[in-house]
């Protein structure tokens, strides 16, 4: 609960700063994506929020194709790859 109210704060930044019709939030442990959307949600604003992934780590994407939470990746994302190559 107070991870949410946290990452709340963020969207409260947002509501207040701009009338948007869109905001794109990165995709995880469910806790930024659903503060944001709380906070959004306080501050008055009705933008429509979208999930976003790296092709290669698209762990949401696939839960949603399989119907259920937690369907693991086998692949890496191209952040990790680039971290141990250089």
């Amino acid at each position: 609960e107070a991870l949410f109210a946290g990452n709340a704060s963020l969207g409260h930044e947002i509501a207040a700063a701009a009338e948007l019709d869109d905001v794109l939030v990165p995709l995880g442990g469910g806790g930024l994506s659903s503060g944001l959307i709380l906070g959004l949600r306080e501050g008055g604003s009705s933008a429509r929020v979208w999930g976003a992934e790296p092709l290669l780590a698209n762990d949401g994407a696939r839960s949603l194709a399989a119907g259920c939470p937690g369907v693991r990746r086998d692949g890496q994302s191209s952040a990790a790859s680039r971290s141990r190559s250089g």
